[in-house]
C-alpha cells in the first residue's frame, strides 16, 4: 500500500525530472474550509487521499491522468457527471475518466465515499465494477504517474 509520504517523495521527484508532465492546465488547490463547505452542501465525505490531492495539487490534468474536482464552477467539476449518471449520484463519486465515456468513482456508503476505486462503464450502464486501483494514491501512482 502507497502511504502519502511515498506519493508525496514520487510526485516531488517527477516534478523535478520531468516538469513539463504537470504544464497541463488545473484549478489551484482548494482550502481545506473550501472542501468541508461543499462535503456539507452535498451530504457526502471525501476520502482523505484526495482531500490532500485537492489541497496540495488541486483538480484537472495531472501529469497523465485528470482529476476532477468539487466545485461546480470549475472546469473540472465532479458533480456535471453526474449528467450522464443521475441514477448513480447517492452510491458512486466520479473522481477521473478513461477518456472512452467510464469513470473512476469512489463508492458512497451511508454518505462517506470509501477510498476505494470502482469502474463505472458506459456501455453497462454505469454499472459499477472492481478496478485494479487498490485506492486513490494507486489510481494517482498507476494511472497519473505512469504513461505506460
Amino acid at each position: 500500500m502507497i502511504t502519502d509520504s511515498d506519493l508525496t517523495m514520487m510526485i516531488a521527484e517527477m516534478k523535478v525530472t520531468k516538469p513539463f508532465h504537470f504544464e497541463g492546465e488545473r484549478d489551484g488547490p482548494l482550502s481545506e474550509i473550501v472542501i468541508n463547505q461543499f462535503e456539507e452542501q452535498h451530504g457526502v465525505r471525501f476520502p482523505d487521499a484526495f482531500r490532500k490531492h485537492l489541497t496540495t495539487e488541486g483538480a484537472g490534468d495531472f501529469a497523465f491522468g485528470t482529476v476532477y474536482s468539487p466545485d461546480p464552477t470549475s472546469g473540472w467539476s465532479l458533480w456535471k457527471e453526474y449528467e450522464f449518471m443521475p441514477h448513480r449520484r447517492t452510491d458512486i463519486l466520479p473522481f477521473s475518466d478513461n477518456g472512452c465515456g467510464d469513470y473512476l468513482c469512489f463508492p458512497i456508503v451511508d454518505g462517506v465515499c470509501e477510498d476505494r476505486v470502482v469502474w463505472a462503464d458506459h456501455e453497462q450502464g454505469y454499472q459499477v465494477t472492481s478496478s485494479e486501483m487498490d485506492d486513490f494514491r494507486d489510481f494517482i501512482v498507476k494511472t497519473c504517474l505512469n504513461p505506460a
